[in-house]
């Protein structure tokens, strides 16, 4: 490894880790301030239009609703990836999906806090089986094939909808 390319290396390394001043810990996760947005699962900041292309996944954790993604904008991924599709009828199973819309998250299970909480008050709790978590998915705008495929009822593809109305409750 030359000199430039260790540089480099550590230096990326030093800037993904974040140093905890409260905790007086190491996180290796990133540090999210008012206005930043991440990059999502797919490799683009959450929210940016995609196309997205594969097959239906079944498994565990997987259902009628999770594509193996393998193509991004035309572009094949090193690795295929797993993703929720919302806004579709259940995916057709052995069919290739071409998706346009966008990657979001939203927080799911129970935050720390309320257990927390819960031990503060002298009270017990039931851990949770899902834990604190972001949970990524896939917002679909329209379908490109199967021609079979639709959007859910109550959902439209036309240009005029505020897409962005479901996930803030606006109507």
């Amino acid at each position: 490894m030359n000199i430039p390319r260790t540089l480099v290396f550590f230096g990326l390394l030093y800037s993904l880790v974040a140093f905890s001043s409260e905790q007086g810990t190491v996180s290796s996760q990133p540090t999210l301030h008012n206005m930043d947005v991440p990059i999502g699962s797919l490799g683009f900041p959450v929210g940016s239009y995609l196309t997205i292309e594969g097959v239906r996944l079944d498994g565990a954790k997987a259902g009628a609703r999770t594509l193996r993604v393998d193509t991004v904008n035309g572009q094949k991924l090193e690795r295929a990836g797993a993703i929720s599709v919302e806004k579709t009828e259940a995916l057709p199973k052995g069919t290739r999906c071409v998706l346009k819309g966008y990657e979001t998250f939203r927080m799911i299970g129970e935050p720390p806090a309320y257990e927390a909480a819960a031990v503060e008050a002298g009270r017990q709790i039931t851990i949770p089986q899902v834990g604190w978590q972001v949970h990524l998915f896939f917002v679909t705008m329209s379908v490109v094939s199967p021609s079979g495929l639709k959007l859910e009822k109550g959902t439209s593809s036309s240009q005029e909808t505020n897409f962005a109305s479901h996930e803030i409750g606006v109507s």
